[in-house]
């Protein structure tokens, strides 16, 4: 359903309370390049008027192409912004707008701020944390540690990832002993 911008306005605030708690908000923009007039004065049975061969030698056409192009280069066009809850066909809720060109400072300063209130109670995402090894007592200190396990055939198919696991490992064990070194000089 195309709204005003304002009318869009409180209505994308609405979709975004209900939503609040569970659920999802879509939101898509693009550029809004439909033209009805244009596919009316083609003629009045749809067909194309079509000019003369290029090869005519006179070579107006050439520059006539190219004065529209040009136009349609700095041609300003309106922007078109959709809103939906993304449930089933027949509860779904759509909503959409266009914006003109020139009112679209205005907006989306307006949609900006609703966008920042509304956005901010997104939920982070949990971080999944490597387990920890059982510590162990060194020199008087505990810490963890975690060894990569080396697994996969010793030739064939496998064999470059079980050699990465081994250059990880040997990393590993590297920094473990440079770690003890440090903890011994202390």
């Amino acid at each position: 359903m195309l709204l005003s911008n304002q009318d869009f306005l409180k209505q994308l605030q609405d979709l975004f309370d209900a939503r609040k708690s569970s659920g999802s908000v879509f939101l898509t923009e693009k550029r809004f390049t439909y033209e009805p007039a244009a596919s009316t004065t083609a003629g009045a049975a749809g067909d194309v008027e079509m000019g003369e061969a290029s090869g005519s030698g006179t070579g107006g056409e050439e520059g006539e192409g190219a004065a529209v192009k040009a136009e349609e280069e700095h041609k300003e066009y309106p922007c078109l912004l959709r809103a939906t809850d993304g449930k089933g066909k027949q509860s779904k809720v759509k909503i959409s707008t266009l914006i003109q060109p020139n009112d679209h400072e205005t907006f989306s300063l307006a949609y900006g701020s609703l966008l920042k209130a509304s956005l901010s109670s997104l939920r982070k995402k949990k971080k999944t944390k490597r387990k920890a090894a059982p510590s162990a007592a060194v020199g008087g200190s505990t810490f963890a540690v975690q060894l990569t396990k080396v697994v996969g055939p010793r030739r064939g198919a496998g064999v470059e990832k079980r050699r990465k696991l081994l250059r990880r490992r040997e990393k590993e064990v590297k920094k473990l002993v440079a770690r003890k070194k440090r903890d011994a000089e202390r």
